[in-house]
């Protein structure tokens, strides 16, 4: 078998998860096939938003997406990330469902390129400011300080500064 150079590069990229809160509820309401057509209407609406702003829908985890926009395009794709969440909410709601979008939103540096087996590459990125973006909590949108100081000063006022909680946990000895 012949290995093929890589074509990986790294760039700075908007990174974003969108997920559904109370899926398995829906779920437990749904057959299989119910529900994989309505991820697929979601899927749909959601592309179309992201898509118009300029970002790409990287790909489709279960009821999560992952999304990234340019660098360039940071400003406009925590607009387009603002409507999915508001208009999502909208449209989940019109469908009857209780799940709700959560909007987890980074900005750093992460490789891009084909990724997988022979014969199933398909477009990827990787790298810790993914991680970092999936692992911000919040249950509904939120950005980290990175991805804020890439907004204009008008989209930063949408925003109010949020300090978790601090708590202290007992030592096992």
């Amino acid at each position: 078998m012949k290995k093929k150079a890589s074509s990986f590069k790294k760039c700075t990229l908007l990174i974003a998860f969108a997920d559904l809160s109370s899926f398995l509820k829906h779920a437990a309401k749904c057959t299989d096939l119910e529900l994989m057509a309505f991820l697929q209407s979601y899927y749909d609406f959601a592309g179309e938003i992201i898509e118009k702003a300029g970002g790409t829908v990287i790909k489709c985890i279960g009821d999560a997406l992952l999304i990234t926009f340019p660098e360039s395009k940071a400003d406009a794709g925590v607009k387009a990330l603002i409507k999915l969440k508001i208009d999502g909410d909208k449209w989940l709601e019109k469908k009857k469902s209780p799940c709700r979008n959560n909007i987890k939103v980074h900005f750093g540096p992460v490789a891009v390129g084909e990724i997988g087996p022979d014969g199933g590459r398909r477009h990827d990125i990787i790298g810790n400011a993914v991680n970092t973006a999936a692992q911000i909590r919040s249950p509904g949108m939120a950005v980290t300080t990175q991805a804020f100081e890439a907004l204009t000063p008008a989209t930063k006022k949408l925003f109010l500064k949020y300090t978790p909680q601090i708590t202290y946990n007992l030592i096992e000895k």
